[in-house]
């Protein structure tokens, strides 16, 4: 049974740092890394939730673009604090909606799985959050053993 929450955040309409300003390719490309990690995340047995795919085209519908980032601030409030997490997907730091989303998971007391700190490695991901969702002290001790092994 899927009883912890994992949501994940990152970039929609951000500007790609390396490619310069946004385009509709990079937002497509931004939806595929969040559906990526949702995957990736329901595999390792979280109940997950993508803003990328819950509001996925629906632009144009009459509902203020504010609207959408209330909504999910609404959502992150109500995970359960130690227990549920928020994956920020890379990029984050670019976002204005991730950045706020980020900083609400922080006042809420949510575990963060930050994809840049692993690099980006699904297998580390993975593992990791299988380890969350058992025991938060495994799953820091797994971190730690990950960062031990990567060069400075």
């Amino acid at each position: 049974m899927y009883t912890r929450i994992l949501y994940v955040s990152g970039p929609l309409r951000a500007k790609d740092a390396e490619h310069g300003p946004f385009t509709p390719h990079q937002m497509h490309k931004n939806i595929r890394i969040a559906e990526h990690w949702a995957k990736v995340g329901w595999k390792a047995g979280w109940a997950v939730i993508c803003p990328h795919l819950n509001t996925l085209n629906f632009d144009g519908i009459g509902i203020p673009s504010n609207a959408f980032i209330e909504g999910d601030l609404t959502m992150i409030q109500r995970f359960a604090p130690q227990r549920d997490a928020i994956l920020m997907c890379q990029g984050w730091h670019e976002s204005e909606g991730a950045i706020i989303e980020h900083n609400a998971a922080v006042d809420h007391d949510l575990h963060i799985v930050d994809m840049e700190l692993f690099q980006m490695r699904a297998d580390w991901v993975e593992v990791y959050l299988n380890h969350l969702r058992q025991d938060v002290d495994a799953a820091e001790d797994y971190f730690e053993s990950l960062m031990d092994d990567v060069p400075a």
